[in-house]
C-alpha cells in the first residue's frame, strides 16, 4: 500500500511539472461493494453443509485529460476478497496483494479516428451475450461516420492474448486475435456485425484441457500421498518383521515348554508304575537300580529335596502342569504375535496397493495426455451479428455468435480437428406501465465427445459469462460486474454451471451446451425500488450417452432498490429444482441428491 502511495504521488508530481495547468484535467469514478452469499448445498448434495460468507471490492477509475485530444485511462481494484480481516497491514504480507491494477491505456483522437492503446477492456460486443470482459492488450481504433439520424461505427482490433516469443525456449508461438466491426447506432435501435480472426498458435483442445487437468489432478495426488503411504509401507513392514520374530521365539519357548512338560509327564507316570509295584516308601535310590530308564528323574527329584517314589509322583505332576501352562502360553503369545504381524503386513500391503495404483493412475494420465500432445495451433473465424430496438412499449434484442475453423495438432501422428459452433439468444420485452414482461430464448451449442474429429462446443470459445441471466445457472463471480455465487466451476461435484470457468477451461457443464427458455417480469414499485421474477427451463445440449439432458427449472425474486442517489441495494433469491442431468454428470448418489436455493445481495455505493 505504501508503495503504491509513494507511486502515485511521483506521477502526480511528474504530470504537473511537465503539462501545463490549464491544459490537464483529472477525472475519476468508481465503486464500492459489500455482498453476502449463501449457497445452500453445492454439490446438490443433502449432506453438504451451507456455503456463507461475505466479500467486497473497490474498483477506481481514474482519467486524466493531458490535451483535448489525449488522454491516460487507469483502473484498479483493492480488497477484492472475502471478509475475514486477517490482511491487516499489521500483521502479516497480505496486505501486498490488496491492490491490482487492471488497467492503464491512452486514448487519442486523431484526424483520422480514435485510437486506444494499452491494457482495456476487451472480449466485449453488443449485447451481454457472448460476452467475457477481461482486461486485454490491445490497440483498439474506431471511426465514428454520422449517417442519416445516427452514427456508423467502424472498428479494427488487434489483441496480444499470450506472448511467447520472448527469450530463447520458443519462437513463434504467440496467440493473437484480430477482429473487425461495423455498428450503427440510431435514436432507438441499434445494431452491428463483428468478425475475428483467433490465430492461437499455443492452444489446447477440449480434449487435451481435461487430459492435462486429470493429469496434473493425478500427480498432485500422488505427490501429497506418496509420502506417507510410503511411511505406511516402512512402519508396517518393520512392525510386521519384528511381531513375526517374536512369534518364531515364542513358538520356540514353547516347544521347548513342551518338551520339557511331556517328560516330566512321562516321569510321573514311570514313578506311578514304581509306586504301583513296590510302594509309595520305595527310595530313589532303590528305584534308579530297580528301573535304569528313570535314574535321570530319580537324580532331579533328589535334588528338588524328595526322597520316595510317592512324592516323586507328586513332584513331577505338578512340573508336568506348570510346563504345560507354560506351553500354552507361548503358543498363545506366538498365535497372538502371528496375527498382528500378519495384519502390519496387510495394511502395509495395502499402503503399497494404493501407491502402486495411484502411481499407475499418474502414469496413465500423463500417456494419455502425451499421446494427444499438451499443445496445438488453433485458427478460428467469428461471426457475431446482434440487433437491439425499442418500438414503444416492445423492446426485441438478440445476437448469434459462429465460430468455424481448424486446429492443427503439434504431433505429426494426429490428424486436425475442424472447428465449428454456434450460440444465440433472442428476447422481447413488453413495457405495460410500471410493469415490464420479459421473455426470451437462449441456445448454446454443446460437445460432449472430446476425441472425435470435431469440436462443436461454443462454451468453450466464447462462454459469455457477463449475460448471467439466471443467477444459479448463468452467473460467474469472474464476470465484470463479480456478481454471482461464486459456484460457476465446482457445482455439482466440480461440473460448474453453464458459465464455467471461463474461456477454453475444462467446464464440463459449459462444454455440453444448453437450450433455455425464460420469462418472468418487473414491477416498478416506485422510482426507486422495482422487484422482479424470472424463470427459465433448461436442457443440456449433447450430454454423454446416457446421462438425462433435463437440468430443471430455475425461479429468481430480485429486488433493486436505490437507498439514495449514489447507494444502491440489490437481492436475489433463486432456487434451482435440479434435474437429473445434474445428478447423472456429477455422479451424486441418488439418495443424496438434493436441490439448491441461493441467496444473495449487496449493497454499493458509486461516486
Amino acid at each position: 500500500m505504501k508503495k503504491f502511495t509513494v507511486l502515485a504521488v511521483i506521477m502526480g508530481l511528474a504530470l504537473m511539472l511537465t503539462v501545463p495547468a490549464a491544459a490537464m484535467e483529472i477525472g475519476f469514478d468508481g465503486e464500492y461493494y459489500v455482498q453476502g452469499i449463501l449457497n445452500s448445498n453445492e454439490n446438490l448434495n443433502d449432506e453438504d453443509a451451507n456455503s456463507t460468507y461475505r466479500e467486497m471490492r473497490l474498483r477506481f477509475r481514474t482519467e486524466i485529460t493531458v490535451t483535448e485530444t489525449l488522454q491516460l485511462i487507469t483502473r484498479f481494484d483493492a480488497l477484492e476478497k472475502i471478509w475475514h480481516s486477517y490482511d491487516s497491514a499489521f500483521t502479516n504480507d497480505e496486505d501486498d496483494d490488496n491492490i491490482d491494477f487492471d488497467r492503464v491505456y491512452m486514448r487519442i483522437i486523431s484526424p483520422i479516428g480514435l485510437f486506444q492503446v494499452g491494457r482495456q477492456e476487451g472480449v466485449t460486443w453488443g449485447l451481454s451475450w457472448a460476452n467475457d470482459e477481461a482486461d486485454t492488450d490491445r490497440i483498439k481504433y474506431v471511426l465514428p461516420i454520422p449517417m442519416g439520424g445516427g452514427k456508423l461505427y467502424f472498428g479494427a482490433v488487434w489483441e496480444k492474448v499470450t506472448e511467447n516469443d520472448k527469450g530463447t525456449a520458443f519462437a513463434d508461438d504467440d496467440n493473437d486475435k484480430f477482429y473487425l466491426a461495423g455498428l450503427y447506432r440510431g435514436e432507438n435501435f441499434h445494431g452491428g456485425l463483428l468478425t475475428a480472426f483467433y490465430n492461437f498458435k499455443k492452444f489446447q483442445t477440449p480434449g487435451q484441457a481435461f487430459a492435462t487437468k486429470d493429469a496434473l489432478a493425478k500427480k498432485a495426488l500422488l505427490d501429497e500421498q506418496a509420502g506417507p503411504l510410503t511411511l505406511a509401507i516402512n512402519a508396517n513392514g518393520y512392525a510386521s518383521e519384528q511381531y513375526y520374530t517374536g512369534a518364531q521365539d515364542a513358538t520356540a519357548q514353547a516347544g521347548s515348554y513342551q518338551a520339557q512338560a511331556n517328560d516330566a509327564l512321562a516321569a510321573q507316570q514311570g514313578f506311578s508304575q514304581v509306586v504301583a509295584g513296590y510302594g509309595a516308601d520305595t527310595s530313589l535310590e532303590a528305584t534308579a537300580v530297580a528301573v535304569p530308564d528313570l535314574s535321570a528323574a530319580c537324580d532331579a527329584a533328589l535334588a528338588a529335596g524328595y526322597t520316595t517314589a510317592g512324592e516323586a509322583v507328586a513332584y513331577f505332576e505338578s512340573a508336568a502342569s506348570q510346563l504345560q501352562y507354560g506351553a500354552d502360553q507361548y503358543t498363545a503369545g506366538a498365535a497372538e504375535a502371528m496375527a498382528t504381524s500378519e495384519a502390519y503386513y496387510a495394511a502395509g500391503m495395502a499402503a503399497s496397493e494404493e501407491l502402486a495404483l495411484l502411481t499407475g493412475d499418474a502414469q496413465d494420465a500423463g500417456a494419455a495426455l502425451a499421446a494427444m500432445g499438451t499443445t496445438c495451433k488453433a485458427k478460428v473465424y467469428l461471426m457475431a451479428p446482434y440487433f437491439y430496438g425499442k418500438f414503444g412499449p416492445v423492446t426485441l434484442q438478440g445476437e448469434m455468435d459462429y465460430v468455424f475453423g481448424e486446429v492443427d495438432f503439434d504431433l505429426p501422428t494426429l490428424e486436425n480437428k475442424d472447428v465449428e459452433a454456434f450460440s444465440y439468444f433472442a428476447q422481447a420485452d413488453l413495457e405495460l406501465g410500471p410493469v415490464t414482461f420479459q421473455a426470451g430464448y437462449a441456445y448454446m451449442m454443446g460437445d460432449s465427445n472430446y476425441t472425435d474429429d470435431k469440436i462443436e462446443s461454443m462454451g468453450y470459445v466464447s462462454p459469455g459469462a457477463d449475460w448471467g441471466k439466471m443467477f444459479i445457472l448463468s452467473t460467474s463471480s469472474d464476470s465484470a460486474d463479480g456478481w454471482g455465487h461464486g459456484m460457476q466451476a465446482s457445482m455439482a461435484n466440480g461440473i460448474g454451471n453453464h458459465a464455467g470457468d471461463g474461456f477454453a477451461t475444462p467446464s464440463v457443464t459449459m462444454l455440453d451446451g444448453y437450450s433455455m427458455f425464460y420469462a418472468g417480469l418487473d414491477f416498478a414499485v416506485t422510482d426507486r425500488i422495482n422487484i422482479g421474477v424470472l424463470g427459465a427451463m433448461s436442457m443440456a445440449d449433447d450430454p454423454p450417452a446416457g446421462v438425462d439432458d433435463d437440468q430443471g427449472y430455475e425461479v429468481d425474486l430480485t429486488l433493486d432498490w436505490q437507498l439514495m442517489d449514489n447507494l444502491r441495494y440489490e437481492a436475489v433469491a433463486a432456487y434451482l429444482g435440479a434435474g437429473d442431468y445434474w445428478m447423472e454428470r456429477g455422479g451424486i448418489p441418488e439418495d443424496d441428491f438434493e436441490d439448491i436455493y441461493c441467496l444473495f445481495h449487496r449493497l454499493s455505493l458509486t461516486f
